[in-house]
């Protein structure tokens, strides 16, 4: 599972049952994450990995952290929430966030297009004002896809 949050960038995954790698490429996230959720248990550097700090957790942990995450929630938009955020700001989250609207654009476009110079079978979606968040209300929900 991913997770983007004020704190930083997550993966969690379960190594072995009940037991749960809580996985980020930046230790301060990761600090961050086990600091807010009152939970002490070692990271790991594993610099050979694609995400280099780790920390096991059992399910009652993961629980916590991910009780402690929905706590986290306090802001009305989370793109501007992240540009508070001087540990956040310059990661991609507005990249994904961008790659992530076109990737779901046919849930909510009259038409898909596929140029001709595009790999067939990877469709390529029509660009409109959506990804510089012009978006009128209800067309990627009623947030405005925030």
């Amino acid at each position: 599972m991913w997770i983007m949050t004020k704190w930083g960038f997550y993966s969690i995954v379960e190594k072995q049952h009940g037991l749960y790698a809580v996985r980020a490429r930046e230790r301060g996230d990761l600090v961050r994450l086990l600091g807010q959720a009152q939970i002490d248990v070692p990271i790991q550097n594993t610099p050979q990995n694609d995400y280099q700090f780790r920390a096991h957790v059992d399910k009652e942990e993961l629980g916590q952290i991910m009780m402690t995450l929905a706590s986290s929630v306090d802001y009305p938009n989370f793109k501007a929430e992240i540009d508070r955020q001087p540990d956040q700001a310059r990661k991609p989250y507005h990249e994904v966030w961008s790659i992530l609207a076109r990737a779901f654009r046919p849930l909510y476009a009259d038409e898909l297009t596929v140029p001709p110079e595009e790999e067939p079978g990877v469709p390529q979606f029509e660009q409109r004002e959506v990804f510089d968040e012009s978006v009128e209300e209800g067309e990627l929900g009623e947030d405005g896809g925030t």
